[in-house]
């Protein structure tokens, strides 16, 4: 048996601003919109997204998703509304990323290997 994707599900307690950010600022395509319980599939790319409305769940998600070119899509992000993006940063732990908050307040994080990530680790590693 084996594992073969994962697909976030984004509870959100204003559904429709939820769903025309992720589609108009962040640039998914709505695929699937079931009216009751209200309920959608955002895609961009190879990544899968899921929102459930839920009034009582508001902002508690975090995910990480990882991308070919993180400076060019930071670029991009730079004139999204409605929500808060996070300075483009080196990490320790051999990535770059930002990271951007929706309107519910749930975390997406946007990440690229650094080319020396091995290298990073393997030195934190011996440090340690």
């Amino acid at each position: 048996m084996a594992f073969t994707s994962a697909q976030a599900i984004i509870r959100a307690a204003n559904f429709k601003t939820t769903v025309s950010f992720y589609q108009d600022q962040l640039g998914f395509e709505l695929m699937i919109l079931w009216p009751q319980p209200r309920y959608a599939v955002l895609k961009r790319d190879a990544v899968t997204l899921e929102i459930a409305e839920n009034p009582e769940h508001k902002g508690n998600s975090a995910i990480y998703i990882k991308v070919t070119d993180v400076d060019a899509l930071y670029e991009q992000m730079q004139s999204v509304k409605g929500g808060r993006v996070g300075n483009l940063s080196d990490r320790d732990y051999g990535v770059r990323d930002f990271r951007i908050e929706d309107p519910e307040g749930n975390l997406l994080v946007f990440g690229s290997d650094l080319e020396d990530r091995d290298t990073i680790i393997a030195l934190k590693n011996l440090a340690a």
